[in-house]
Parts: C-alpha cells; sequence; structure tokens
C-alpha cells in the first residue's frame, strides 16, 4: 500500500497518510519555515509518494522521498541544480552578522552549500574572512597606518596572504577585542584560504560533501571569532 506525504520545499516531511485526500494540510514546516506541498507544483497531480509500503511519518526520511515527478518529470524543490537532494543545514550561522554585506554574503555561502555547490561555498567563504579582516584592521588602524591592510602605490587592498600576516602581527594590539585570536585560528584562516584558492584556481580539485560538512563546524567558529572582534572594533572606535 501506497503512502502519500506533504512535504516542505526543502523536503522535511511534514505528514503522511495511505489515502492522499487525508493527508493533514499544513500551510508551512515548523522546522524551517518553507511551504508544504502535497503533490507537483509543476502539474498539480501527482502527489507526492513517501513510500510503495505503509509505513508511519517517523519512518520516512527525505532520501525516500522521489527527486523527481512521475507524472511530468520535474525536480521537487528539494533537488538542486546537480539532480541531488537538497543538503540540510547551513555551512555556518550568522549570529555576529552585522550589515548587508555579512547577511547577503553569509546567505549565498549558505544557499550554495544546501545545493551542493561546494566549490562556490569555499570561495565566498574566503571573501568573507578577507574582507572581515579588511575591517578589522581598517577599524583599528585607520589612516595613520593604512598600510596594515591598502597598499597605496597599487591603489588596493593587499592580498589575502598580506592581510593574513598583517593580521598575525597585529595581535597583541587587537588582543583588547578578544580574546581568541590564537595562534590556531591563524592557521585554519590559512587552511581556509588554501581550500579557497584551490577552488578558485583548480579545473582539477573537487570537494567531496563529506569534506565539506567536516569543514562546517571550524568554518563557523572562524567566522564567528572574526565577525565578533570586528563589531567590537566597530563599537570601541
Amino acid at each position: 500500500m501506497t503512502t502519500y506525504a506533504q512535504v516542505c520545499e526543502n523536503g522535511h516531511i511534514l505528514n503522511t497518510s495511505p489515502n492522499p485526500e487525508y493527508i493533514r494540510d499544513d500551510d508551512f514546516c515548523q522546522d524551517c519555515g518553507a511551504e508544504g506541498l502535497i503533490e507537483c507544483s509543476e502539474c498539480d497531480s501527482q502527489k507526492i509518494i513517501a513510500s510503495q509500503q505503509n509505513v508511519t511519518t517517523e519512518e520516512v526520511t527525505r532520501n525516500d522521498l522521489d527527486l523527481f515527478c512521475r507524472s511530468c518529470g520535474a525536480a521537487f524543490p528539494w533537488v538542486g541544480s546537480d539532480g541531488m537532494m537538497i543538503r540540510e543545514g547551513v555551512f555556518i550561522d550568522d549570529d555576529y552578522t552585522n550589515g548587508p554585506f555579512d547577511r547577503q554574503t553569509i546567505e549565498e555561502i549558505n544557499r550554495c552549500y544546501r545545493v551542493g555547490a561546494n566549490s562556490a561555498v569555499l570561495v565566498l567563504y574566503r571573501k568573507l574572512l578577507e574582507n572581515v579582516i579588511i575591517e578589522i584592521l581598517r577599524g583599528h588602524y585607520g589612516t595613520d597606518s593604512i598600510e596594515k591592510f591598502y597598499n597605496e602605490d597599487h591603489s588596493q587592498f593587499h592580498r589575502f596572504s598580506v592581510l593574513i600576516s598583517e593580521f598575525d602581527d597585529s595581535r597583541v594590539d587587537l588582543g583588547q577585542y578578544s580574546g581568541s585570536l590564537t595562534n590556531a585560528l591563524i592557521q585554519d584562516i590559512w587552511d581556509f584560504k588554501g581550500n579557497g584558492d584551490a577552488m578558485a584556481h583548480s579545473i582539477e580539485h573537487e570537494m567531496q560533501d563529506e569534506e565539506l560538512e567536516e569543514m562546517s563546524s571550524e568554518a563557523t567558529h572562524v567566522a564567528n571569532v572574526l565577525l565578533q572582534t570586528r563589531n567590537e572594533v566597530q563599537r570601541t572606535n
């Protein structure tokens, strides 16, 4: 006996029933707020199937869901551009965002993460770290020590490698804003720079899903330390 389901646009199973006419109709998902669907939104005819057997809602997972409509062939909303199930969760949290650049960049990072655009995640994350370090150095030193973050001869900000070195050399001065500017943090920044560079410049290297997921916790920690430090620099100065 087939089990039908109501599923939110992000692939969270809301309700199931052996009779599609009796699926409880929730407008939105309690987990993520996305709209709940009971049928293909392209053809409005194919009911969403959770299983070919009679199972309970608790027994159904995202991986049991169809990726494409059985009637019209359209991809369901929980399918990424590569035809695979969109990844749950986020790459980094946005606990310390401040301003539209932070929010937009982190939103782009997490959107790429969910659809499996792994290379783009690391390139954008590198961009986030680079810009936040510039903001920290500029906020603390100002134009009196502009050479810490800006190359006046070339009228441009330093390369990321130079910025990391300047940031490392400035940790004694910046320690008043955060006690988390450790050697380990600096090494993590170098590592994430290397990963971002590899994704941007290599045509051969491919970041696997498992590798990226393992980086998520450390990426969140590094971003939050830098963002929190930047916020304190701006508040103080």
